[in-house]
């Protein structure tokens, strides 16, 4: 069964993609000592894709 995702595994992934720009969104408003303290480039961390502001 190798090589098929199936349907939990596709559900899974769509909600990792939708969360996403939340996620950035709120590593983006941590300071740059605290990024790498968890393993994160801020410079890169503040390239990707955010959610709009409402």
């Amino acid at each position: 069964m190798s090589g098929k995702i199936g349907f939990w595994g596709r559900l899974i992934a769509a909600q990792e993609r939708r969360m996403r720009p939340f996620v950035n969104d709120a590593l983006s408003r941590l300071d740059d000592q605290t990024l790498i303290g968890l393993g994160h480039d801020p410079a890169e961390v503040r390239a990707r894709p955010r959610r709009a502001a409402l």
